[in-house]
């Protein structure tokens, strides 16, 4: 059976029916567009189509927002780079309308991240109390941590640095080592509590610095007095690590102390950790955990006028 061509009277007739299911379809393409939308993004933006409407294009008896609309914002270039641009008669929604909202979203966002970085720097404490326990991803953390920390600054990319974790029967030697230094000193009652204090703190990591190079060729600058030796550049180098490791670790909740006490220097602590003298040496132990409790800030002795100094 063969369908008749519809005779339209008019001009005007004509243009009527084309409107009507040009309008009819508004909808369905509308939808489509927002599917697709949704498939790629993690928000939405509310972007007003009134602007663009003219008096023929009122939608569901005279509403000037297409489902007060709210569009999914696309997050990642490629999606992003694949968007259609959605034309009907009087309505268009354009790429640039979204642009201009992405782009607005974006210097929000680092201006966001940078506020939250400079918080993170800003409210690390030295932590000098912790739970007795690690906390059950204390492991993945702490890999995490590492890898950030050999991503600080080193002269010459020789990666000085080495984290020894220490587990329980070597913390429990360093601890005896200590009490026993303390007690040379102190006495033997103060050695005790050393002891007793020491034996509290969950988590141990030794960083040191190494002495040869990644040939195990012995570095001839060896003198840290030598502003231009290898040897201060690399130990300038561990110390940054251990302050990345330490700003990582707090961003995950987990407190830290970075320990420079004698025993970290006695010869009979090399013994206890298993390190090699002629090849590495102790940069400090860095304790770490849940704390108990969190410092106040300490209040600044120089304000940032004493410390940033103006050349002309």
């Amino acid at each position: 059976m063969t369908r008749r061509p519809q005779v339209f009277q008019s001009d005007a007739e004509k243009k009527t029916m084309i409107w009507k299911y040009y309008n009819g379809l508004l909808v369905p393409v509308l939808s489509l567009v927002l599917i697709t939308f949704s498939k790629h993004s993690t928000g939405f933006v509310t972007i007003p189509i009134s602007s663009t409407i003219g008096n023929r294009g009122k939608i569901n008896g005279g509403a000037t927002n297409i489902f007060q609309s709210r569009i999914p914002l696309v997050c990642d270039e490629e999606s992003y780079s694949g968007i259609i641009v959605a034309t009907t008669t009087g309505i268009d929604v354009t790429i640039d309308k979204i642009e201009e909202t992405i782009n607005s979203n974006k210097d929000n966002s680092h201006k966001s991240a940078a506020d939250d970085f400079d918080t993170i720097l800003r409210t690390r404490r030295t932590i000098n109390s912790f739970l007795p326990n690690l906390p059950d991803d204390w492991e993945s953390t702490l890999t995490n941590a590492i890898q950030s920390a050999v991503h600080a600054p080193k002269h010459k990319r020789t990666e000085p640095w080495r984290f020894h974790l220490l587990g329980p029967k070597t913390i429990q030697k360093v601890c005896e080592l200590n009490a026993s230094i303390v007690a040379e000193k102190k006495g033997a009652k103060a050695g005790k509590q050393k002891l007793d204090r020491w034996l509290l703190m969950p988590g141990w990591l030794v960083v040191t610095c190494k002495t040869t190079d990644n040939n195990n060729t012995f570095n001839n600058n060896d003198n840290l007095n030598d502003p231009s030796g290898i040897a201060r550049e690399d130990y300038a180098a561990c110390c940054c690590a251990v302050q990345n490791l330490c700003l990582s670790l707090h961003n995950a909740g987990i407190g830290t102390k970075w320990t420079t006490g004698p025993v970290n220097f006695d010869s009979r602590y090399n013994d206890v950790v298993g390190l090699k003298e002629e090849d590495e040496y102790v940069v400090g132990t860095i304790w770490f955990g849940t704390p108990e409790a969190i410092p106040h800030a300490p209040v600044k002795k120089q304000s940032i006028e004493d410390v940033l100094v103006r050349r002309s």
